[in-house]
């Protein structure tokens, strides 16, 4: 019977491990696969030190890099290819790591290990001369035999003299020519075709509209920087606004927006810090969606406000369309632990600004926010719980905002502004 006992207890060990690894290499893969369509596209080289020393501003200008979101890449200077390979990345590192080998040019069959780092449009790569150790940081000092090098994503233009040849949509804004399309290098195949997407945005005060181009490149070789609808086939050209992507949205769609919060596209972005004002957050596609839907999303997000990994983007939406049933839900989840010294952008950091982005919006209370954005005090927590306790049975959302510079800016996403929006886009005015 013990031995029976053991024999059940080592399965149950054994399966339980086998589980947790293939979560685990879920959870790599799934976290590859999006660092590999954000790395996706052509970047140019902005600063590179060697050894410790920086290399010259005119000649680093000659350098771009074309990633593929297969994990090739190419090297090229002056726009001709001295070196191509391929690399293997792990997102799920503390510090990301990253190992490249080129097969052609310049180091070839050599395995160069480093790490990375990546924002929307910039990233840092640090990596070691072939037989070296792995770095720890970003940096390059004299005799650590590394690189430490900084891009910026490559913008291309098309160039398009009049919309109306490709835009097919009635009843939308119509801008005329020229005008300037950009994306950002990235090549889809579709049908056998290299097809580009491009966008012309426009908006204001959150609400986001504007052009979306498609087209299939005519020639096989890397696009050059601008291009005019001569270098495509097949273009196509669609309007889009906040509101009228949400026109057909109803109560059956809150689960799948609340899904697409997950991916780390859609996670909230702190723009800039504005003084006065505080911080400008950006918003993503679903969050704005499911502001419009309002009343219809908030029990579902309410119950969603558990979930860390999008906690701090319900918890923005639910400022926007809370009742008073989410004032206590959202204080349950404000941050108790002193996260006054948190690193900006870390997670820490985030969830006090956001959480108190929520709170001060929703109740019109200047609790732990000032002209200069979220405090993140470590007595906050219980400020605002001894402002519920005190008023929360008489509390009712107010319907206007106050008129000060603390009160945070959230999207205008009503008709009327959206009116205005479409009317100035179509006159060409820009933001």
């Amino acid at each position: 019977m013990k031995s029976l006992f053991i024999g059940f207890f080592a399965v149950g060990i054994l399966l339980t491990a086998n589980a947790m690894i293939a979560t685990a290499n879920n959870v790599k893969d799934e976290a590859t696969k999006k660092d590999r369509e954000q790395i996706e596209g052509t970047w140019k080289v902005v600063t590179l030190v060697d050894n410790g020393k920086k290399a010259n501003e005119e000649d680093i200008k000659k350098f771009t890099v074309v990633n593929g979101a297969d994990g090739t890449w190419s090297l090229l200077s002056e726009g001709k290819e001295i070196s191509k390979g391929t690399c293997t990345i792990d997102p799920t590192k503390k510090s990301k790591t990253i190992d490249i080998t080129p097969t052609d040019g310049m180091g070839k069959d050599e395995k160069y290990l480093g790490i990375y780092e990546l924002c929307k449009n910039t990233q840092m790569l640090c990596f070691a001369k072939p037989g070296k150790e792995r770095p720890t940081k970003f940096a390059s000092t004299p005799g650590s035999e590394y690189f430490f090098v900084t891009f910026q994503r490559e913008v291309f233009t098309v160039l398009i003299d009049d919309v109306t040849k490709y835009l097919k949509q009635k009843d939308v804004p119509i801008r005329k020519g020229p005008l300037r399309f950009s994306f950002d290098g990235k090549i889809k195949e579709r049908d056998g075709k290299r097809v580009i997407e491009a966008r012309l945005a426009g908006g204001l005060n959150g609400f986001d509209l504007g052009y979306t181009l498609t087209g299939a490149l005519k020639s096989d070789k890397p696009p050059a920087k601008e291009l005019t609808a001569s270098d495509l086939a097949d273009i196509a050209i669609t309007y889009s606004d906040d509101l009228l992507e949400a026109k057909s949205l109803t109560e059956k769609d809150v689960n799948s927006l609340v899904e697409q919060l997950k991916d780390s596209t859609n996670k909230v972005e702190i723009l800039a810090v504005i003084i006065p004002g505080g911080e400008w957050l950006e918003f993503s596609p679903p969050m704005k969606k499911l502001i419009i839907l309002g009343e219809k999303a908030r029990k579902p997000l309410q119950e969603c406000l558990g979930d860390k990994e999008i906690q701090n983007e319900v918890a923005l939406i639910l400022g926007a369309i809370g009742d008073k049933t989410t004032v206590p839900a959202l204080i349950d989840v404000y941050p108790e632990d002193d996260i006054s010294k948190a690193e900006f952008n870390s997670s820490d950091y985030m969830k006090g600004v956001c959480m108190t982005f929520a709170l001060t919006y929703l109740t019109g209370q200047p609790i732990g926010r000032s002209r200069y954005g979220a405090d993140r005090e470590p007595g906050n927590k219980k400020l605002w719980k001894d402002w519920w306790a005190k008023e929360g049975k008489n509390f009712k959302v107010p319907a206007t905002k106050p008129n000060d510079s603390w009160v945070p800016e959230y999207p205008v996403l009503t008709d009327e502004w959206a009116a205005r929006c479409r009317r100035e886009f179509a006159a060409g005015k820009k933001y």
